[in-house]
């Protein structure tokens, strides 16, 4: 399990506006049924929290974080 804290901090150059701050969580599962083969679960924000990323400067265009996703994940040593 990961935790990502990012505070308040300026959105311009100019420190006209301020972006809130945000904490996400990420977590990630692995299973290995043998020395052959690796089973991943990653989740992603898994709270879905709403939160700005980062903004484009001066013409305030801000950018959304990403929502919750979820990757399951297989990786073999050839048995396929």
């Amino acid at each position: 399990m990961g935790v990502k804290y990012v505070g308040e901090r300026y959105g311009d150059n100019d420190n006209s506006f301020v972006l809130p701050s945000y904490t996400k969580f990420d977590a990630l599962v692995e299973f290995k049924p043998s020395d052959d083969l690796t089973i991943s679960l990653t989740i992603r924000n898994a709270s879905n929290k709403e939160y700005y990323a980062s903004s484009l400067g001066s013409n305030l265009t801000l950018e959304e974080g990403e929502p919750r996703s979820i990757f399951l994940t297989l990786k073999s040593k050839g048995i396929f």
